[in-house]
């Protein structure tokens, strides 16, 4: 558990949450603890119930994605020797419930997803979401398996995730970057000039930069993968072959660079046209071994979901769930039609 003093309060405010649902409704649970001992390691939330599902709530930083693998076989160890029945875990802005029956891959686990974004940790059931999370958890024990959840707000949980806890990253490395690369500065200046944020301070300037470039990154990961799922039928490529997934043939040192080769070749062999190219300062932006495994563990995700088996106007709500951007900021991001597009297709595509 983190020790700043964000995720120290929000640690407390669910947990306090938690404890007074449960102590002033007639709930199926009988306690709320935290930080509980696990063989000298601590449990951050433990749910207990003799007459449903207990259950175990792993609360991390924001920049810790909560759907990170290790994450996940934290809390699922964590559960495994409590003797509790299910896990979750979270951050202050997402929260995954997941059904845990001993998949090898945990990314193959089943879960549901909550936006904490939205909720007002001062009101006394956080909105709602208490009661949500502990009849969800009654279900899960009850009939062995989780309430049901459109798969539009699974995979939007997961780029919301991804999202918000790659930015800040990007935006330290754009910060030390800026105070030591003279063509970094150059170019991010004029990048500030040419789409009119003179007015916000650098700070200000840089984070929106992280904040574009982290939302352009989501989009390409996402629109390439839904085209990949489709070749080579219907959607047929020059060599007739299917595109290369974007994990798993590159090393991790390299896998910037084996995502630009794999959009050159969207180009190359189905004739599709971007409709905007990262700009100079997007193209010079700085990576570290964080921001190349949260970009892997995305598009891994992403692979697993199938994402084409989505109809169309779902991937477009998709897309609409992910402006991340205020309007003046997000006018900036060039789209297609209604939403934000990477490449559209060209005669011989369609």
């Amino acid at each position: 558990m983190s020790d700043t003093p964000k995720e120290q309060k929000f640690h407390s405010l669910l947990y306090s949450a938690l404890y007074r649902y449960v102590e002033n409704n007639d709930t199926k649970f009988s306690d709320v603890t935290i930080e509980k001992d696990v063989e000298g390691r601590q449990a951050d939330i433990h749910l207990e119930s003799n007459l449903t599902g207990s259950l175990v709530i792993e609360v991390k930083r924001d920049n810790i994605s909560p759907y990170d693998k290790e994450v996940m076989k934290q809390a699922r160890d964590y559960t495994r020797d409590i003797g509790a029945d299910f896990f979750a875990t979270c951050n202050s802005n997402d929260f995954y419930l997941f059904n845990y029956n001993g998949e090898f891959e945990l990314q193959n686990v089943p879960y549901n997803y909550a936006n904490l974004r939205p909720i007002n940790l001062s009101d006394p059931d956080l909105d709602g979401f208490v009661p949500q999370l502990l009849s969800g958890v009654d279900h899960l024990y009850q009939h062995g398996e989780l309430p049901e959840q459109e798969k539009k707000e699974q995979v939007v949980g997961l780029l919301r995730t991804f999202h918000s806890t790659i930015w800040p990253a990007y935006k330290e490395l754009a910060q030390q970057k800026y105070n030591s690369n003279e063509k970094f500065i150059n170019l991010f200046d004029d990048w500030v000039r040419e789409n009119d944020f003179t007015g916000l301070s650098t700070d200000e300037q840089i984070e929106t930069a992280a904040k574009q470039y982290a939302y352009l990154l989501t989009n390409k990961i996402l629109f390439y993968e839904v085209v990949r799922e489709q070749t080579p039928e219907p959607i047929e490529p020059s060599d007739g072959n299917k595109l290369q997934s974007l994990v798993g043939v590159s090393k991790l040192d390299f896998l910037d660079e084996h995502i630009r080769r794999q959009f050159e070749e969207i180009i190359e062999k189905i004739d599709y046209e971007p409709i905007f190219r990262n700009s100079d300062l997007f193209e010079q932006f700085p990576h570290n071994k964080k921001t190349l495994q949260n970009i892997q563990s995305l598009a891994e995700n992403i692979e697993q979901r199938e994402i084409s088996g989505i109809d169309e106007d779902l991937l477009g709500d998709v897309f609409e769930e992910l402006y991340v951007f205020s309007p003046n900021e997000f006018r900036h991001c060039l789209v297609a039609g209604d939403q934000p597009g990477v490449y559209e297709p060209s005669a011989r595509a369609n």
